[in-house]
């Protein structure tokens, strides 16, 4: 199965941590805010291939102390369902994702694009 991985870093500041790794080249790609006002997931890339997701925390269960996190672009969502035995949920974006909590408390999350 291919497979990209997108690692998640927590931050309590992602405007801050986002100008830090500007200074390396890295540059946004977009952003998301989940309410007015609420936590803040930014993607930023640089032109050697490499992608973070910065994010200030991630629903109820998820603050800037909270474990990691890896998020895995997958071609086909239907095979890690069958393999975890949970069904994707369709993102407001639109991407299919199934995020599971691993036995060390770090989560995994796989990600169908809309667009793959």
């Amino acid at each position: 199965m291919h497979m990209r991985a997108i690692p998640v870093l927590r931050t309590n500041d992602a405007n801050s941590t986002c100008a830090w790794f500007s200074r390396f080249g890295f540059s946004e790609d977009w952003r998301w805010e989940s309410e007015i006002s609420g936590p803040i997931t930014v993607s930023v890339s640089c032109a050697g291939g490499a992608t973070l997701y910065i994010s200030e925390g991630r629903a109820k269960d998820m603050d800037s102390t909270s474990p990691t996190e890896v998020y895995l672009i997958v071609a086909e969502i239907e095979t890690v369902s069958k393999e975890v035995g949970l069904a994707p949920e369709l993102m407001p974006w639109g991407d299919q994702e199934i995020r599971v909590r691993m036995p060390d408390g770090n989560f995994v999350t796989f990600s169908q694009p809309a667009s793959e």
